[in-house]
């Protein structure tokens, strides 16, 4: 018999698992950053490598008690190197690291193997060549070769090679759980345990403003801002027991299935169209009525809870990019650290699942392209060691997620170059830079003069963009040339309620996101432009930008606007797009559908809702309506420009 079909096995490996692919996650981070102290010539904390021992001698524990022997191996050789670092008998350098960042891919990815096969025995051979791997490294003799490459259905971690295809994130939970103490295999099944709380808020804080550039960070040679020895995000358990306790007192966590928060949150959106629809059908009847408005407090606030149970920490999202930038910064020869901000920023949790894949490609591109090597940038009078920023705040309504580097930046030129070899743009086109920018997300382009297994396809910032609007957000990049680039993501807070206006068209309502609107002008205030090839501009604050009238895009017919008509501008990936309206009726918090899929693949609308008299209104899509504006669009029939 199978161990899945064990149901006792299966619930004390479900809580092994979640439990040991966080610690095993800040595992990493923590050996990375020892990593860097050493470079530092900063001595080996002794608090760090015994956090470290315990996370591996408690994924050990409870893989044994589920029988787990390649696991266990793995993680038991491991500790043989902790053991021998915390002695004082290996002095930890970078082919320490990198063999214990292998078995931790190795616990992490053999779990999800177990996960889906009840087994570790296939294992084996991987397991074995790691375990050479790293008792040599523990004797003191040369290492063999790295242990054999994962096979693609066992690949869980970001890889390194470019690729256009998703990058697959790992498993999260709804709630964090931070490791145990040493806890006997016995113990680990008694039983739910109690999860202590997390440490008191760190200077990046949810919600925390977005930092400087990285020129405004202080430079690699000082202090680093944030050493292991007093880093409050590696405690040791114990240690965040007690704080915890004192700070917030004792608390329980409850582990559900992400499915019943997602059906819960679909049944309060339900209710929220339910309490529109009874007060619009009731109207002025119990217009102030002290039930009526109990009943829309009580349907807000429950619909606010359930909301916040889907908000996560970007920080699972950004830890496993420590990884990524050392492996990287190693291959290439090249000097770099990764700041991480504003990492208690909370999201979605889909969008968390999401970021994943844009900011892996953004960051190869960073290092690959952006930072120099350290010779060149000796020579430019810049620190040996370049700086690469991460960072994460809300902003609007938004999640605000931007990547600066301190390298050369980009070369207009070039890119102008390129794009006119490829016919992108005519080589007498008057560009401003955002436009120029613009180009390198266009499905191919890419400036390097050869393809490397990091970049050079043309493909990475494609699916950046790509990615991002799927979840109705924007890319933008800014740039310095010699200074650095800087590329940010805006993303919404969740994927399941939109703050939108409503705007009428003809007989038909609309709904324009707020954090996509600009601003509303009455059409009698403004300019429209025609120009030969039959496209419109409309004037904004002394520039113009793509005029499109909605009906003529939805084919609701050719008309002559109401002298009371009005522009409404939205901001996409593509720039600000004017969009002609007849009427603006108000703003309205709304639950997100799914399009039907006869509109599956209309690209200036990305989603519908259900309004409070019951019909249907489409959620105008501002990054597709840029896009349009930009080709000149007149159609969105069958997803295309025409």
């Amino acid at each position: 018999m199978s161990n899945l079909d064990d149901p006792e096995w299966v619930e004390v490996f479900a809580e092994f698992a979640e439990e040991s692919r966080e610690a095993l996650a800040r595992a990493e981070e923590q050996l990375i950053a020892m990593e860097r102290e050493r470079m530092l010539g900063h001595p080996v904390d002794a608090e760090v490598v015994s956090d470290l021992f315990r996370t591996f001698h408690t994924v050990k524990g409870t893989a044994g008690f589920l029988a787990l022997e390649q696991i266990v191996g793995v993680a038991h050789v491991s500790e043989n190197i902790l053991s021998g670092v915390r002695e004082g008998r290996i002095e930890p350098q970078s082919p320490h690291v990198t063999a214990l960042c292998e078995a931790v891919d190795f616990l992490v990815q053999g779990i999800g193997h177990v996960g889906r096969t009840g087994e570790d025995g296939p294992l084996a051979g991987r397991a074995t060549a790691l375990h050479e791997r790293l008792t040599a490294l523990e004797l003191g003799i040369a290492a063999p070769a790295t242990a054999e490459e994962v096979t693609p259905e066992e690949e869980e971690t970001a890889a390194v090679e470019e690729t256009d295809e998703p990058i697959a994130a790992e498993e999260e939970v709804v709630e964090e759980a931070p490791v145990e103490e040493e806890v006997a295999p016995e113990d680990e099944v008694s039983g739910e345990k109690e999860i202590a709380p997390e440490p008191p808020a760190r200077e990046e804080a949810k919600g925390a403003p977005l930092a400087p550039p990285p020129a405004q960070l202080p430079p690699a040679s000082a202090k680093p801002p944030a050493k292991p020895a007093a880093r409050p995000a590696t405690p040791t358990s114990g240690q965040r027991a007690e704080e915890g306790a004192v700070a917030h007192g004792e608390r329980e966590v409850i582990r559900v299935d992400a499915a019943r928060v997602d059906a819960l949150l679909n049944m309060v959106g339900e209710l929220v169209i339910a309490e529109n629809m009874t007060r619009r059908e009731l109207g002025e009847a119990l217009e102030g009525s002290r039930g009526l408005l109990s009943l829309r407090r009580v349907t807000r606030q429950l619909q606010d809870i359930t909301m916040s149970i889907r908000m996560i920490p970007v920080r699972g999202a950004f830890r496993k990019m420590h990884r990524l930038v050392r492996d990287l910064t190693h291959k290439q020869g090249k000097l770099t650290r990764l700041v991480v901000l504003g990492e208690d920023t909370e999201v979605d949790k889909s969008l968390v699942d999401a970021l994943g894949d844009p900011l892996v490609h953004i960051l190869r591109n960073s290092i690959d392209h952006g930072l120099e090597t350290p010779d060149v940038r000796r020579r430019s009078g810049k620190a040996e060691e370049g700086t690469i920023v991460l960072e994460a705040g809300h902003q609007g309504g938004e999640v605000v997620i931007a990547v600066s580097d301190d390298g050369r930046g980009l070369d207009r030129e070039a890119i102008l170059r390129r794009a006119v070899e490829r016919g992108l743009v005519p080589a007498d086109r008057e560009m401003s830079d955002a436009e120029v920018h613009q180009l390198l997300f266009e499905p191919g382009f890419s400036t390097a003069a050869q393809v490397t297994d990091v970049s050079g396809r043309g493909v990475g910032m494609d699916v950046v963009r790509r990615r991002v609007e799927s979840f109705n957000g924007r890319v933008q990049i800014t740039s310095t040339p010699g200074q650095g680039t800087r590329i940010t993501l805006r993303v919404p807070l969740t994927l399941a309620i939109v703050d939108g206006m409503l705007v009428r068209v003809g007989d038909q309502i609309y709904t324009a996101p707020m954090v996509q609107v600009r601003e509303s002008i009455p059409l009698a205030e403004t300019t429209v432009t025609d120009l030969p090839e039959g496209t419109e501009l409309v004037e904004l604050r002394g520039r113009f930008v793509p005029f499109i009238r909605l009906t003529q895009l939805f084919g609701q017919g050719e008309r002559e606007a109401g002298k009371h008509a009005i522009v409404v501008f939205l901001e996409g990936s593509d720039g600000v797009v004017g969009v002609l309206v007849d009427e603006v009726l108000g703003q309205q918090q709304t639950v997100i559908k799914p399009l039907p899929p006869l509109l599956a693949h209309a690209r200036a609308v990305s989603g519908c809702c259900i309004l409070g008299d019951g019909r249907v209104a489409l959620i105008l899509d501002g990054n597709s309506l840029s896009a349009l504006g930009r080709m000149g669009g007149r159609s969105v029939r069958g997803g295309k420009a025409a």
